[in-house]
């Protein structure tokens, strides 16, 4: 039996965190599952709570711009006291999660030369002030608050030293690791002074800010935690482990896993991933990770959770595999299928082990759908916004160049032996797809699939089918027009071309007549966006209409 992790948190980042009935399903599915944490997690919720006080024209001698929406912040000051009330007494400790630099408008007009030619200055000798106020005050209206997870320097928080924006002399000579040092230094204070725990949360788009943060939390107290995704940059399952899993190895580590889904279709493309969550799992383990958080929304979409996806198999799989790293992945997610009602009651063991291990297949068939050649291809699940931005993603954005690790196949598509290599890994993918669709179907059709289906997609394969065919597609035409950027097109591939906007066209036309009929969700739209194909399919066309063929 593998190692368990001592603690196990669920996450939330989007606006159920707001929704008294869905916390209450949170907290409900938390008991149920054994875990004991909470986090709410949303960039400046600290905004939401505080103003501080010092810019309150009602309790202080504040004489700047009055802000309206004070009852607001009352109100969730009450409804946030009411949540760690909640959470106190099913005994799970409640978290809020933020990213900093984040500030009240107040503060620009308190302290006006903290802008500097437009760009807020991270460097300011005022913000410490600031981040003890903020915290401070939160400290004493939550005193059943558990602590805090913060994520320094992300290009996520309003303002940062890693974008090196700022013009000032001070920015120009402060290392990034100094000023991690300080401002995670500001907000221990605090925790220190109010007995609230702090977790540092590593949340880097390159190596070099990553070897910062790290650097800069090596030199705070060994009472400051740490926070760590399993892969380097963001949630994506191809990549390698993360490098800074082994970082800081003399205090608590955390390990964040997304089990909802952000770069791997949200639980509407039903997707089990517990082989990545054994593997990363492991991993962390090993390198002294005592605490797994899972995440079950994406704060960029409203109104979709996993506890109403296919998600909700991925969170059962991952709470059984953090306590035993080395079970079997076709054990838990059979398990997990039939606990979470996705599969027929009347379905036997024996059929019940037969359908886990279809399902398992799927997961090595989507790496290569989703991604090219191991490159993040989709935009957070979602087709590229054309041709560009596709290219863009996984050739500048999602790429694996500059981290540690084995390297993410080649782009260079002005090789035609490139071209063909990546031609290949799509047509087979499709292929390989449409045989695992084909038994699947075999399945649903003797009754024993209860898909979730919170989107209003009606029939989840028949729709996951034109998912898969979408990426398939649109990814072959992203690499035949940057081909066509760079030489003429073979002939091959100008035939190619052709029948890849065919297929996309027939996915656009088939996908609008299904969501007039049966009415999709904003998100399953989203994922399929026909406006997304339709500016693929123009460049193709357009491409095509004036390239030469070799």
């Amino acid at each position: 039996m593998g190692k368990a992790f001592e603690r196990l948190t669920l996450e939330l980042t989007g606006d159920a965190m707001w929704d008294p009935v869905k916390v209450d399903t949170a907290l409900a599915t938390a008991e149920q599952l054994g875990l004991d944490g909470l986090v709410f997690h949303e960039a400046d919720i600290l905004a939401k709570v505080v103003y501080p006080s010092n810019f309150d024209s009602g309790t202080s001698e504040w004489k700047g711009t009055r802000r309206r929406g004070v009852w607001a912040i009352v109100n969730n000051r009450a409804y946030l006291a009411d949540v760690v009330r909640r959470c106190e007494i099913r005994g799970i400790a409640f978290f809020l999660e933020t990213k900093e630099l984040g500030y009240p408008d107040e503060f620009l007009e308190d302290t006006p030369d903290v802008v500097v030619n437009g760009v807020v200055c991270p460097t300011h000798p005022a913000w410490p002030a600031l981040l003890e106020r903020r915290y401070g005050e939160v400290c004493e209206l939550l005193p059943g608050l558990a602590g805090f997870i913060v994520s320094v320097g992300t290009l996520e928080g309003r303002a940062s030293l890693t974008t090196r924006r700022c013009s000032c002399s001070r920015c120009a000579t402060t290392n990034e690791v100094e000023w991690y040092r300080t401002v995670v230094g500001a907000i221990e204070a605090v925790t220190t002074r109010f007995g609230r725990r702090l977790v540092v949360r590593e949340f880097s788009y390159n190596p070099q800010d990553q070897e910062a943060v790290v650097a800069g939390l090596s030199r705070l107290p060994a009472t400051v935690e740490y926070m760590v995704k399993p892969y380097a940059r963001d949630y994506y399952l191809p990549w390698p482990d993360n490098p800074a899993l082994g970082a800081v190895p003399d205090r608590t580590k955390w390990l964040e896993y997304d089990v909802h889904g952000q770069y791997f279709g949200w639980g509407i493309f039903p997707l089990p991933v517990v082989t990545d969550e054994l593997a990363r799992f492991r991993s962390a383990s090993a390198a002294g990770c005592s605490v797994v958080q899972l995440r079950i929304d994406w704060e960029r979409i409203n109104a979709l959770w996993a506890l109403d996806t296919f998600g909700q198999v991925n969170l059962a799989t991952a709470v059984q595999a953090a306590r035993d790293t080395d079970a079997d992945a076709d054990a838990l997610l059979a398990a997990a299928l039939r606990t979470t009602g996705v599969v027929s009651a009347d379905v036997g063991a024996r059929e019940l082990e037969q359908l886990a291990a279809l399902w398992l297949e799927l997961y090595p068939i989507a790496l290569r759908v989703l991604y090219v050649a191991g490159n993040v291809y989709n935009t957070s699940s979602m087709i590229p916004n054309g041709v560009a931005q596709g290219w863009s993603y996984m050739h500048m954005l999602g790429g694996m160049r500059g981290w540690d690790g084995p390297q993410i196949g080649s782009l260079e598509v002005a090789d035609p032996l490139v071209v063909a290599d990546l031609l290949a890994e799509k047509a087979d993918a499709l292929a390989d797809y449409v045989a695992w669709d084909r038994r699947m179907r075999e399945w649903q059709a003797s009754g024993a699939l209860r898909l979730p289906d919170p989107s209003g997609v009606g029939d989840v394969l028949e729709w996951s089918s034109l998912y898969v065919r979408a990426f398939v597609a649109s990814a072959e035409i992203v690499v035949l027009v940057k081909a066509a950027e760079t030489r003429d097109l073979t002939q091959a591939e100008d035939e190619a071309l052709r029948r890849s906007v065919e297929r996309l066209a027939d996915v656009r036309t088939t996908t609008q007549k299904r969501d007039a009929r049966n009415g999709y969700r904003h998100y399953a739209r989203l994922l399929v966006d026909p406006g997304h194909l339709t500016l693929m399919i123009d460049k193709a066309r357009s491409t095509l209409a004036t390239h030469l063929v070799n």
